[in-house]
């Protein structure tokens, strides 16, 4: 009776397991695809929502760490070559095995009149959520299109240059500038440009 059991619960547990893949699809909006309910049973196509007169950010860069190699971009799109809809976060680096297809930046919080604010990207599938450039300051956080531009860039700094500049600042401090840096120090450039 116990052998009997098991053999039906085995067969039970092969087939959930081979009919879960069925339930699984693509998501499809209620509202069609890039479209918008009219109420009627028609659809209407979505307005594009921009910041401003913002292009989308296009700033491509791999970051390459630790044996890992992964693409990123200045608009949020994490980990995968959209132009060639490929995976592009390699474990190892250089191994063309991608542990990962994509990812995106989501961040979110509650605002002063307590209503959830959430910037999120969704494989870009509709509208765009982050624009690079400082917001202004003055309530509207608004960005123009040309700020846009101007930061549709990577700053890139480097750990040694900051620990050296640390350094000499602590050796400013301390009255030992002339021992610690005989041949002076100068900051690097781009210390200058950098967006903080």
């Amino acid at each position: 009776m116990l052998d009997k059991m098991k053999r039906i619960y085995s067969i039970l547990i092969a087939t959930l397991l081979a009919a879960s893949p069925t339930f699984a699809y693509k998501y499809v909006s209620a509202n069609g695809p890039g479209g918008a309910d009219t109420g009627n049973g028609s659809v209407e196509a979505m307005p594009q929502l921009r910041a401003s007169a913002c292009a989308p950010a296009t700033a491509l860069r791999d970051i390459e760490w630790n044996n890992v190699k992964a693409l990123i971009e200045t608009g949020g799109s994490l980990w995968q070559d959209r132009a060639t809809s490929q995976a592009s976060y390699e474990v190892p680096k250089g191994g063309g095995v991608s542990s990962l297809y994509a990812g995106a930046l989501w961040m979110g919080g509650i605002s002063p009149d307590q209503q959830l604010k959430l910037a999120a990207l969704t494989f870009r599938a509709r509208g765009n959520d982050y624009w690079t450039g400082p917001l202004t300051n003055e309530g509207a956080a608004e960005v123009s299109e040309d700020v846009c531009q101007e930061y549709d860039r990577f700053f890139v700094s480097t750990r040694a240059d900051a620990q050296l500049h640390r350094a000499y600042f602590d050796a400013q401090l301390n009255g030992t500038v002339e021992e610690e840096f005989p041949d002076g120090y100068v900051w690097p450039t781009y210390f200058e440009d950098f967006p903080a």
